[in-house]
């Protein structure tokens, strides 16, 4: 089992298409960029993986977001964005819906990390100075990163891992490799 995380995937909204000029780029429509999307995610997501998406999984038209998310591979979490549907809606569909900030331990083959979940990007987080790392979503890329802080989000992750294709969720492992080829290092802004 491996730990992977994506967001803002917005299968089924048209207008990301405009408001993502690289989506826009990419797929002439929805339903190309929701054929794609599943398909990367299920390309490295095995059925005992999990995945925890860090929100706005589904706009537009939200009756066919169940029909998507049964297609999906890996054991599936989310924690709810500003464009999602109620917690009630999402658990329904068969999310295991996670609170707005969540922090867990990932072992991996010689080490584990910690991780704090949060939909929208922070400045801080608790450990952040004892090597936490922040993944989030809602920004689509277009804030600058900070050290520790990662935009995991569907159109994030490019701008942060060269050569990255857009879409594809991406691996604990993954992150805390680049971490450490980078010798990257949590920018002090307070004492935790």
């Amino acid at each position: 089992m491996t730990a992977y995380f994506t967001g803002d995937s917005h299968f089924n909204h048209i207008n990301i298409l405009k408001y993502e000029p690289t989506r826009g780029d990419l797929w002439a429509n929805v339903d190309e960029m929701n054929e794609a999307l599943v398909e990367r995610w299920n390309k490295v997501i095995g059925e005992d993986d999990s995945v925890y998406h860090v929100g706005d999984f589904a706009m537009g038209q939200r009756s066919q977001a169940p029909a998507i998310f049964d297609r999906l591979n890996g054991d599936k979490h989310i924690i709810p964005g500003n464009h999602d549907m109620k917690p009630a809606q999402l658990e329904e569909m068969g999310w295991k819906v996670l609170p707005q900030l969540y922090e867990f331990k990932v072992s991996m083959a010689q080490r584990s990390q910690r991780f704090v979940l949060c939909h929208y990007p922070l400045m801080t987080w608790n450990k952040a100075n004892h090597g936490a790392l922040h993944l989030h979503g809602h920004s689509h890329g277009h804030i600058a990163q900070s050290s520790t802080r990662f935009d995991v989000g569907v159109d994030g992750v490019s701008t942060w891992m060269r050569g990255w294709v857009i879409g594809a969720p991406i691996s604990a492992e993954q992150i805390v490799d680049h971490v450490e080829r980078n010798g990257i290092e949590y920018d002090k802004v307070d004492h935790h």
